[in-house]
């Protein structure tokens, strides 16, 4: 059209026919060169006017084009959704609470991540996040989460959901070294848990994670919140699977914490990234023939407290177990120590035979112990079911809650039939008001467990609740004679900060649970040591007085002398908790003990072996 028009605006000069005009008007048009080459003053204006159109019509189009083609490019590439070609890396289905956490646990895991580098023949670690929306905002998160420097390359981002199983591939979960299911991802409802979206999407992977080309199913690390869908999880995918349930975790956590209080915090101590010491798992083939305790000797550096051993298609661990459990060549050892390197064994140490138990400790039976809950979610009634399965701990626990007492009550009683031991009940009120918390009475309780309600979808909401509420238990109990042990229960760790100094002990699940997803991924046969902590039946993780579990000359000693004697005993000692709430975690030999009355010694009972010494 433009070279038609200025075709006509030179015809009236009469040089060149109609036709010619035209070609003229567009060679002007097409090429800025002809300019200058025309003769008169208005050739030469139609001339400048048909160049310049030719800029912007042509360069302006082509630049707005290829703008436009490469803006679709990059939106297309920042939203993930190119599959990836990496193998053996880990894929996290998911971006919720846990994820984060999760993703810190791995890149910091040190020694372990090279191990499972090393298992899965690949040089670099490669994170990719299966997330429903991608973009610079959730990349902000993951750098402020330590996934920054050169970290940043490690984490792959990939846009969809895990419950389509087209978007399973584009983080190629066939050739997956470990597939992580955490929590916090799925949505809940009233007809729909979080439990049913996370079994559907172990069906999606039996299938896209198959074995293939020689390679086996990846191991599948799965978060569930009802233990009582353990059975179905494991249904659904016949790899190898490894499950946290954490109604049961969490639960047996706050049941030790009633026997011995103060031991919350241990547990988080051991079981995150919080703490000083972790559990560590090497190889014992080379001890294979000998005595588990005679194990100590060779790791001067670390403290065995027990074994693993491989049970059908997964493991099964023993803490503390007899000293004379004979070691096979697939056993692996279990170790507590500051840093991995710290577990590398010694030769050439002196083996000294190991401590005979001349009288099994056992504790004192637990005197009647009044609980109070403040708050209500799902895994009380698992609680329940925990207490009462346990009959020498006789418990009167009290739940406070705006949730409707009626409907509380049916759902506890379930639990709690033919239960004597187990005396429950439940008031309707908001204890983060100071009158209705006060008429609750909570000075005449042993302790108290301010507990996050999952009945609030925001977590920063569920902690506001928990902060002001332990704001407003400080107040009432302020004047009381004796102070109750109080439990609170965070779901972000960030917000510890805004309980101000206190000796109260706090209980970070994401914190717990992320360790053990993440851990358990690169070795997994930490889980099984986890759960060994955990189980109702084995060892305890205890923390005792020193006047019913030692001699005074043995707390006149040091390290070595009141481990040999809490040895004698069948019990393992850890470190100790002195009163100021400061925990010390495999003291030196040498050290002296503490002085104190509020000093109590973190130990391990007597466990049980793999079969007869």
């Amino acid at each position: 059209l433009v070279s038609l028009l200025g075709g006509l605006l030179i015809l009236p000069t009469g040089e060149e026919s109609s036709s010619e005009a035209v070609w003229w008007a567009f060679l002007r048009l097409t090429d800025p060169g002809y300019l200058g080459d025309d003769e008169g003053t208005w050739r030469r204006t139609v001339s400048t006017m048909l160049t310049i159109s030719g800029y912007v019509l042509f360069m302006g189009t082509l630049i707005a084009i290829l703008t436009q083609w490469l803006t679709r490019t990059m939106r297309a590439l920042e939203q993930g959704l190119t599959p990836i070609t990496v193998r053996g890396h880990v894929a996290i289905l998911g971006l919720g609470s846990r994820t984060l956490p999760v993703v810190a646990e791995i890149l910091g895991a040190g020694e372990r991540l090279r191990q499972f580098l090393r298992i899965g023949r690949t040089r670099r670690l490669n994170i990719a996040v299966l997330s429903e929306r991608v973009d610079a905002e959730v990349a902000q998160r993951f750098r402020r989460y330590g996934a920054s420097g050169r970290h940043a390359r490690d984490i792959i981002l990939r846009s969809g959901s895990a419950l389509q199983t087209e978007d399973l591939h584009r983080v190629n979960v066939a050739d997956a070294g470990a597939i992580i299911l955490a929590g916090g991802v799925f949505a809940r409802s009233e007809l729909q848990s979080e439990d049913v979206a996370t079994i559907k999407t172990l069906i999606a992977l039996r299938d896209e994670a198959r074995p293939r080309r020689g390679r086996p199913a990846p191991l599948v690390v799965a978060e569930l919140q009802d233990r009582r869908q353990v059975p179905v999880a494991r249904a659904a995918y016949p790899g190898p699977l490894a499950l946290v349930a954490v109604d049961q975790v969490l639960n047996r956590i706050l049941v030790q914490q009633l026997r011995y209080p103060g031991v919350a915090r241990v547990f988080e101590a051991l079981l995150s990234r919080q703490g000083s010491h972790r559990f560590h798992v090497r190889d014992a083939s080379d001890f294979a023939g000998g005595r588990f305790g005679e194990l100590q000797a060779h790791f001067p550096d670390a403290l065995v407290c027990g074994l693993v051993r491989p049970d059908g298609d997964g493991f099964s661990a023993r803490l503390n177990p007899p000293a004379a459990t004979r070691l096979q060549r697939q056993d692996r050892v279990v170790l507590i120590a500051a840093t991995h390197d710290a577990t590398e064994p010694r030769s050439g140490n002196r083996v000294s035979a190991p401590v005979a138990i001349a009288a099994t400790w056992v504790p004192p039976p637990s005197p009647p112990h009044r609980l109070l809950v403040l708050g209500w979610n799902r895994r009380h009634v698992a609680l329940l079911e925990e207490l009462a399965g346990r009959p020498d701990m006789p418990v009167e626990i009290t739940f406070v809650s705006l949730h409707p007492a009626q409907e509380r009550t049916a759902l506890c009683a379930p639990a709690l039939a033919d239960v004597t031991h187990v005396q429950c009940r439940q008031i309707e009120a908001d204890f983060v008001v100071d009158s209705e918390l006060a008429a609750c009475r909570p000075e005449h309780y042993d302790s108290i467990y301010i507990a996050t309600s999952d009945l609030i979808e925001s977590e920063q909401e569920a902690d506001a609740r928990t902060v002001v509420g332990h704001l407003v238990l400080s107040r009432t109990l302020a004047t009381a004679q004796k102070r109750p042990r109080v439990l609170l229960e965070l779901a972000d760790a960030g917000n510890a900060s805004m309980l101000g100094s206190h000796r109260d002990d706090v209980l970070v699940p994401p914190l717990v649970i992320s360790h053990m997803l993440g851990q358990g991924a690169l070795r997994r046969e930490l889980l099984a040591v986890f759960e060994a902590l955990l189980q109702r039946d084995g060892a305890d993780l205890m923390l005792v007085e020193p006047d019913s579990a030692t001699e005074p000359e043995a707390r006149a000693g040091d390290v070595a002398t009141l481990r040999t004697h809490l040895l004698s005993r069948g019990l393992l000692l850890l470190g100790w908790l002195d009163g100021a709430g400061a925990l010390q975690v495999q003291p030196p030999d040498g050290e002296t003990l503490p002085a104190g009355l509020d000093v109590r010694w973190l130990v391990l009972s007597a466990g049980t072996a793999f079969d007869a010494p």
